[in-house]
């Protein structure tokens, strides 16, 4: 929305004051959206800014903000908007007496990243293909390579600065090292577009063996599609635990198998499940609230239940 209001596209005045008034409520909605659409924000505005300055120059960058007065006051409205959502968020209290000290969590970023390329080849496959796009596009003297490049430099800068900032972005024991699938998504989304925008000018430009191309791209394609079959019913242990539940006459019930029931860890201590039951209850699954725990067969007797 903002790329179309500061863009010099010619718009009919009426859709134009449309999508004025879409982005004035997108800027009130997207900040208080989720936890990573606020510092994205924030740092993607300081780093355009950055990029600005450096092509443009400060007379350049004030001529512009004459020209479209109302637009870079939106971005404003953005900014304020992202710092208000930042500030609510230091009020979390979420394992707030277990959270580890600053130094410890920044030394934890590199085992996070490590992770993320190497726990799955998704990442990895992805990254070395947008990179082989390039090198074809030079070899084939693409002159869209460059605007590409220096887009994907600024990139760059904008998500080391990301991951050099998640620490203070708060801890949760189910992402213990910061860097995850999901901390990481402004990381996914950006490598996706410049997979499909180097892609597409690959398709474009390539004259000679556009077949062994397309043979690598459907080779790329066919593997992410066939490992998307390994996670379908990845929640049978959880139907089973859930069916025990709802069967059981005991308002307290030993589960055998380990696995997470409507939450990020194996519930072991029946206390912890007392929200479990009351939305199962909710749900109609259960005809009233239940507490559950799972017992290892190992064991030797079983938890206190007050």
């Amino acid at each position: 929305c903002f790329h179309l209001l500061l863009s010099d596209h010619p718009l009919r005045p009426f859709p134009r004051v449309l999508l004025f008034l879409f982005t004035l409520g997108l800027s009130f909605v997207l900040p208080l959206s989720g936890p990573l659409v606020a510092p994205c924000t924030m740092l993607g505005i300081f780093v355009i800014s950055v990029r600005a300055l450096r092509s443009q120059g400060l007379s350049g960058c004030l001529r512009r903000i004459t020209v479209h007065p109302a637009v870079h006051g939106l971005l404003l409205l953005l900014v304020l908007m992202s710092s208000y959502s930042l500030w609510l968020g230091s009020y979390n209290v979420i394992e707030e007496e277990h959270i580890p000290p600053l130094g410890e969590l920044c030394s934890r970023l590199p085992k996070g990243l490590h992770d993320l390329f190497t726990t799955t080849p998704a990442i990895a496959i992805l990254l070395a293909f947008v990179l082989g796009n390039v090198i074809v596009l030079r070899a084939i003297g693409c002159s869209g390579v460059r605007p590409l490049t220096s887009d994907m430099g600024w990139f760059l800068v904008f998500i080391t600065l990301y991951v050099v900032l998640l620490p203070l972005g708060g801890y949760r024991p189910w992402r213990e090292n910061l860097v995850r699938f999901d901390t990481m998504l402004p990381f996914t989304l950006g490598l996706f577009h410049f997979y499909l925008v180097s892609t597409w000018l690959v398709i474009r430009q390539l004259r000679t063996k556009k077949w062994l191309y397309g043979l690598a791209l459907g080779g790329l394609l066919l593997h992410f599609s066939v490992a998307d079959f390994e996670l379908l019913n990845t929640n049978t242990c959880e139907m089973r635990a859930i069916q025990r539940i709802a069967s059981s006459p005991e308002r307290t019930v030993p589960l055998t198998e380990s696995c997470p029931v409507l939450s990020w860890n194996v519930i072991t201590d029946p206390r912890n499940s007392d929200l479990q039951g009351e939305l199962l209850a909710r749900w109609k699954i259960l005809e009233v609230p239940k507490r559950f725990y799972y017992r290892d067969p190992s064991a030797v007797g079983s938890p206190n239940v007050p």
